[in-house]
């Protein structure tokens, strides 16, 4: 007896189209293509390869301290809910329990020291808890940079990827600032690197201008929407707006069965890949949100 398997991968695996949820894409314009600060282009940055999440909670003078059990456990329900968003790649947590590894260390300078970087699979997202001062020294900035933060986002880049990332939330907000912070600095860094005033329920809700900081604890129903968006198949990265919408429009055929595939037409794959191509020439920098 033979026995036929489909092993084709599914392409679109999103009820989510630039032309039928308006809404959504025009908040991914405001908040996934490029990033607040730096001279970065604007087109789509994500993850190509899995997220490896190191937990650090750092005293003020640089000596590790136990993580506090509550935002342990947020970050936990934080890392869930985007792999149940996100299905391209996986998003692992690696501090095993609300205890930090790195003992002995004095956590400075991100190049020095050995604790940003120990375990395997090695992190590739270094999450610090810490104070402002603490975080200026871990970061290399200088102290008036951060002076007016409370959380802060570090990538770097390629012309379409992300490929690792610092974040930092403040140790001295309340325990549910706290939970907003860490949902927000852990989820930008995935290539929703801006903050937008269009929408208070939005964990990248920010209008400076008015003082309002949102401090949201969950995703709104736009911010599942544009992370989908982001995470689908059919954007390999390096996107501008207008090439994104167009490949993230809904298809004319409907293919039924569990593997299907649209290809672009010719000449919007010409004008990506030339796009692509004249992206290459960009330094690769390490930019901050």
């Amino acid at each position: 007896m033979t026995v036929s398997k489909d092993v084709a991968v599914k392409i679109i695996d999103s009820n989510l189209h630039s032309d039928v949820d308006t809404e959504s894409f025009d908040y991914m314009k405001e908040v996934a293509f490029g990033f607040e600060y730096g001279s970065l282009s604007e087109v789509i940055r994500k993850w190509h390869n899995n997220v490896y999440i190191k937990l650090h909670a750092v005293n003020n003078d640089g000596t590790t301290t136990t993580p506090n059990a509550s935002d342990f456990a947020e970050l936990q329900s934080i890392v869930s809910e985007l792999n149940e968003l996100i299905t391209t790649i996986d998003i692992v947590l690696l501090t095993g329990g609300s205890s930090d590894e790195c003992v002995s260390e004095t956590h400075g300078l991100g190049s020095a020291g050995t604790c940003s970087t120990t375990g395997y699979p090695q992190p590739n997202i270094n999450l610090y808890i810490t104070t402002r001062s603490r975080w200026a020294t871990i970061s290399g900035q200088s102290s008036g940079t951060v002076s007016s933060l409370n959380g802060q986002f570090l990538v770097s880049t390629t012309t379409t990827s992300i490929t690792s990332a610092k974040c930092w939330v403040i140790s001295s907000e309340s325990e549910t600032n706290r939970k907003s912070l860490i949902r927000e600095e852990i989820t930008q860094p995935l290539g929703i690197g801006k903050d937008s005033a269009t929408h208070s329920d939005s964990i990248f809700y920010e209008d400076a201008e008015a003082g309002e900081f949102g401090y949201n604890t969950a995703f709104s129903q736009l911010d599942k929407n544009v992370i989908r968006m982001v995470y689908d198949r059919r954007l390999k990265g390096g996107e501008t707006v207008a090439q994104a919408e167009e490949i993230l429009k809904k298809p004319f055929a409907v293919v039924s069965g569990e593997s299907y595939e649209f290809k672009p037409s010719t000449s919007q794959n010409i004008t990506v890949q030339q796009d692509k191509l004249d992206a290459r020439f960009e330094d690769n920098n390490e930019f901050i949100g």
